[in-house]
């Protein structure tokens, strides 16, 4: 009797510790149900977050700009693992209003922790042009922000920065200039794609 109360254990252990085995095989078709890297399970969407390896290719835009009449696109190429440059081209028409203009941002994002991800610490310079019913004005300057920057597995990116600039202004009315000039706050909010 002890044989076979032995036995039967034996093979209920065997039975029960080959159930999970089987439950972790990939299925059929060959299609992985679980987010790894070299066996080990990592959160899905955030593989990129254990390589070494970074996208080096950035667009992106802030399509909530888009309902105010705002259209800026911005390309990104990281030449480092920790630094890119960045370039903004945007058109401005308001709408209901006859006031248009153009802007255009270099600047180098330089990232403490990865490329794209994290922290980051982005050094610049701005210049846009406006015009409204014949008055003309344009401004530029140095700027600064600082931000936190998201990317998942698939590419999506998310960046959100703020920061500050020092703009000078020229216009021009009815033959008449003026000048200003001034620390102004600058903002960052954008989604894009990296590959």
């Amino acid at each position: 009797m002890l044989t076979r109360l032995l036995t039967g254990l034996t093979l209920l252990a065997v039975l029960v510790g080959s159930t999970p085995a089987r439950a972790q095989e990939a299925p059929a078709g060959g299609e992985e149900t679980h987010s790894k890297i070299d066996g080990q399970l990592v959160p899905v969407g955030e593989q990129n977050q254990y390589e070494y390896a970074y996208k080096k290719h950035l667009v992106s835009t802030n399509p909530l700009s888009w309902f105010f009449g705002s259209f800026t696109a911005g390309y990104t190429y990281a030449f480092h693992k920790y630094i890119a440059a960045r370039v903004d081209v945007g058109f401005v028409h308001f709408w209901a209003t006859d006031l248009y203009g153009g802007q255009l941002s270099a600047s180098l994002p330089i990232y403490v922790k990865k490329m794209h991800d994290g922290f980051y610490l982005e050094p610049g310079a701005y210049m846009m042009g406006m015009e409204y019913n014949g008055a003309t004005a344009f401004a530029g300057g140095p700027q600064l922000l600082l931000g936190w920057a998201w990317i998942w597995d698939s590419g999506f990116n998310l960046n959100l920065g703020l920061g500050i600039t020092y703009t000078w202004v020229s216009a021009e009315a009815e033959g008449e200039t003026a000048a200003i000039d001034g620390p102004w706050p600058k903002g960052r909010l954008a989604f894009g794609y990296a590959w």
